[in-house]
């Protein structure tokens, strides 16, 4: 005894069905793809800023302590020229 078939159009409604899960399926996947990619790149673009403002503010710093030294410098050549 045969099992009877399913009827055509249902046959054809199953592989409708399955075609739109799989277009939906693959177009989750690729816009998942492109949305790890922009994460990348835009991590990437927040470490170069970040990075360049470190580095700005290291320079003025370190330009600060130069200056410091220097007033401290004139201050210690002054107080050495007042005691004699």
């Amino acid at each position: 005894m045969d099992t009877p078939s399913p009827p055509k159009h249902s046959r054809i409604k199953l592989l409708h069905w399955l075609l739109a899960v799989i277009v939906f399926l693959c177009g989750i996947s690729i816009t998942w793809v492109y949305w790890q990619e922009a994460q990348k790149q835009e991590q990437a673009t927040l470490n170069v800023l970040f990075t360049s403002q470190a580095d700005s503010f290291a320079n003025r710093l370190s330009q600060r302590f130069r200056l410091y030294e220097v007033v401290m410098r004139g201050l210690q050549g002054f107080f050495q020229g007042s005691e004699e």
